[in-house]
């Protein structure tokens, strides 16, 4: 499983007990036997793990299309998501690419597949006389001068 999974899953079972939702944590700790059970569907109803870096393409064509239905998809159908993620896949130009994988993830972000946990490694702060800061297509963050 991927790092911080138990402490992950064990902050999850215990919100999840707050509100009266009984869980069965089975733990995996052999991680290729892990993966090797994710991409055979056998996770039971929530299993925990983390995307790529530089990860938007595989994100949403690995783990949420059901056109590609790769090995990682666990059966998410949205339509609607589907054709926003065809958009985004054609588009060349790095403008048109940032624009539609931007409306990709805020779809999602709208209507959730799963649960999104963070955990930031890095954080940085700006001050309010520079230009707020802003992800390229990659995810890269870019500070822009006025």
């Amino acid at each position: 499983m991927p790092a911080k999974a138990p402490q992950v899953t064990e902050a999850i079972a215990a919100s999840l007990a707050a509100i009266g939702v009984a869980t069965q944590v089975e733990l995996q700790p052999d991680r290729p036997a892990y993966a090797r059970e994710v991409g055979a569907k056998r996770i039971g109803d929530m299993a925990i793990f983390d995307s790529t870096p530089y990860g938007s393409f595989r994100v949403l064509n690995d783990k949420v299309s059901a056109t590609t239905q790769a090995l990682w998809w666990q059966g998410h159908d949205d339509p609607a998501l589907e054709l926003l993620v065809q958009r985004a896949n054609a588009a060349v130009a790095e403008p048109e690419r940032e624009d539609a994988y931007g409306r990709c993830l805020a779809w999602l972000r709208h209507t959730p597949p799963w649960l999104y946990l963070f955990h930031p490694i890095d954080v940085c702060a700006a001050g309010r006389a520079i230009a707020p800061p802003a992800l390229d297509c990659r995810g890269v963050l870019q500070f822009v001068g006025r």
